[in-house]
């Protein structure tokens, strides 16, 4: 699989970018490991 994602995902997803209007992220996680594992609060439209 070489560099695929392999972790389990349980948010929302979009079809397309357009599709989110605002987002405000809460915090990155794992800063310190250089990992970005991001919490967000999005505006769908």
């Amino acid at each position: 699989m070489g560099d695929a994602s392999i972790e389990f995902c349980g948010g929302t997803h979009v079809s397309r970018t357009g599709e989110i209007g605002y987002f405000l992220l809460k915090k990155n996680l794992l800063p310190e490991l250089g990992i970005a594992v991001l919490k967000v609060c999005v505006v769908l439209l």
